[in-house]
């Protein structure tokens, strides 16, 4: 399984990466982004079958990203990961 990261805090990408590479041996990290616009970019040319995205970056943030994605008619999983507890945002990725 193919999987990109999306978070501007390098320490979580990291993080994040360890633990799902131990959960099992056939999932492989193959992009660490710090913002959306580096992560669509990725996106034209490469496949993903899940992302793991932050909704506040600098540049492109997590929901411009997943409406970039979703406008392309990508096919993969997506998970929202967030520090803040303003629920509009969550309200707003779950559109």
């Amino acid at each position: 399984m193919r999987i990109i990261i999306v978070d501007d805090e390098g320490i979580t990408r990291q993080w994040l990466k360890k633990k799902i590479e131990e959960l099992n041996m056939n999932y492989h990290v193959t992009g660490e982004f710090i913002n959306g616009r580096q992560a669509s970019d990725y996106l034209k040319d490469q496949e993903a079958d899940v992302v793991f995205t932050d909704i506040r970056m600098p540049v492109m943030d997590g929901l411009e990203f997943l409406s970039s994605i979703k406008e392309r008619k990508t096919a993969l999983y997506k998970i929202i990961l967030s520090a803040y507890d303003e629920f509009h945002y969550v309200r707003q990725a779950m559109r």
